[in-house]
């Protein structure tokens, strides 16, 4: 890595599912995955080792699909086999710009995934493979925001990023206040990102206690990531730690 490039080893990124759709109502936006299969790839060559969480929003979100007839158990162990799809697809596309990974999860789906075991895959990230976390932690009222500290953590990562459709974390939604304030940098010891909508409590709670830093982006233009690595001033984001 550059000396002028952030000092990380390890990082993980959690996708939101939402934003592989594009502008679909649901599924892939197959630029998009082509695309991040590509600047995976580069961040790789960097010298960086990577580990993935993927949500499941472009198919199914738990907490919103709660019915009369659907429990909140129920709509998240969908969302959690969403993720589950959305990991094997990006297994596809990291296939054909010959990227090797593997798919974890707490259970094993269909054949499809691993069950997670530390040693192992602490071993398969130095060894040169991108870990692609699916299925969450297996536990309904977690989140994918949740799963992803926590592997950070496990994983021994130096700084999660979030990928989301917003660059960072504003004062209010930017999406509703067009003179909304972006922050930079953040302290968890000043601000309560849960109060701004960057993540949920439980994530919010072990990354502070367990001082895991965190950069929230847009994903999209997909090379932001590798922008943000090398320090280019030119891309917005926050910084939280």
């Amino acid at each position: 890595m550059s000396d002028q490039g952030l000092p990380y080893k390890r990082i993980l990124l959690k996708i939101s599912g939402e934003v592989l759709r594009g502008g679909q109502s649901h599924g892939y936006d197959s630029k998009i995955l082509g695309d991040l299969a590509n600047t995976i790839k580069k961040v790789k060559q960097t010298g960086i080792e990577l580990c993935l969480v993927v949500g499941g929003g472009n198919f199914f979100r738990g907490a919103e699909h709660c019915a009369e007839l659907i429990t909140r158990v129920g709509a998240d162990n969908i969302g959690m086999m969403a993720t589950v799809m959305n990991g094997v697809a990006l297994q596809d596309a990291l296939k054909t710009v010959d990227v090797a990974s593997t798919l974890v999860s707490n259970q094993p789906y269909a054949g499809l995934t691993e069950v997670f075991n530390a040693s192992k895959h602490q071993a398969d990230i130095a060894a040169g493979k991108v870990i692609i976390f699916v299925g969450g932690l297996s536990m309904p009222y977690l989140t994918t925001d949740t799963c992803g500290v926590v592997r950070a953590l496990e994983m021994n990562c130096d700084c999660m990023f979030k990928a989301t459709k917003f660059p960072g974390v504003y004062d209010v939604n930017p999406a509703q206040n067009a003179g909304a304030k972006h922050y930079a940098n953040l302290s968890y010891s000043d601000v309560d990102v849960t109060k701004l909508g960057a993540m949920d409590q439980a994530a919010y709670v072990l990354a502070k206690e367990n001082n895991l830093e965190l950069i929230v982006y847009s994903l999209l233009p997909v090379e932001n990531i590798l922008k943000i690595i090398q320090n280019d001033p030119t891309v917005l984001y926050t910084r939280m730690k």
